[in-house]
């Protein structure tokens, strides 16, 4: 149990950090505009196919992969990430100054995490390096309350069929616990695609509605794992899915502040 309360803990922390830096991202080298496209259900449905598309067949691939090829993967992947954050973050106006310190700064966190072990500070690494992507997904890009709705659906519906119906992913030697994508205090682990959803959920109430919301959202979304703990207690042989808790009870939330705008907007 101590160690769920240590992930609980981090989880909240790194959420309630989502949601101060959410205003702190800079969007000013992205000229594209919103195109009439993006506007259109049809659209949305069709990008949300193709994702999901996508995100099954690298899962496919990555069951197969061996160890260094998955261990690589995760590499880049943080790379690439890491330096989205620290571009978007930056305060300098130069373009080519910007792109350097992104590319410098995001080699640095990840060779630092690669000759200096720690499960801590992976952990860190792991779940600071997509923090960008709420903020350019509702702040740039105008992701509809109703459009990210049907996403957090099937991401759940996708999670409750990952942990229920595809086999565990395993390799022919254990990979390094360093380079698996999750974040983990003492066997109790997360994957990276919950503290994901975890930041669209907060950056959904902090955009849509209001920031007592994403602070409500926050509070609420670390408890279901103590929650599954108690639950894996008492059943140890069923695994549950940690989307399948969270995502509706948010979605509920969501629907009440809705509810609430629109009275108050009435009267």
């Amino acid at each position: 149990m101590e160690a769920t309360i240590m992930l609980a803990v981090f989880l909240f922390i790194m959420l309630s950090l989502s949601i101060l830096l959410y205003d702190k991202y800079s969007f000013v080298f992205l000229s594209i505009k919103k195109s009439a496209a993006l506007r259109q259900p049809l659209t949305w449905l069709t990008v949300v196919i193709i994702g999901i598309l996508a995100v099954a067949a690298a899962t496919f691939a990555l069951r197969h992969a061996e160890e260094n090829t998955y261990s690589t993967f995760i590499i880049l992947l943080l790379l690439v990430s890491w330096a989205a954050n620290i571009f978007y973050l930056l305060p300098l106006s130069r373009l080519p100054a910007r792109l350097s310190f992104s590319l410098l700064g995001a080699t640095g966190i990840v060779l630092v995490a690669l000759w200096f072990p720690s499960q801590h500070y992976f952990n860190i690494v792991t779940a600071g390096s997509i923090l960008w992507v709420g903020p350019i997904l509702f702040r740039r890009i105008k992701l509809s309350l109703r459009i990210f709705i049907l996403l957090a659906i099937a991401f759940t519906a996708y999670d409750a069929v990952n942990i229920w119906v595809l086999p565990e992913l395993t390799f022919e030697s254990d990979p390094s616990p360093l380079l698996n994508g999750l974040v983990g205090f003492d066997g109790q682990i997360l994957g990276v695609g919950d503290f994901l959803l975890g930041y669209l959920l907060v950056g959904a109430g902090r955009h849509f509605f209001s920031r007592s919301i994403a602070w409500l959202c926050a509070v609420w979304i670390p408890l279901p794992l103590l929650f599954i703990q108690w639950l894996s207690a008492v059943e140890s042989h069923v695994i549950y899915p940690y989307t399948v808790f969270v995502v509706p009870v948010v979605l509920i939330i969501f629907v009440i502040a809705k509810r609430r705008s629109a009275a108050k907007q009435v009267l």
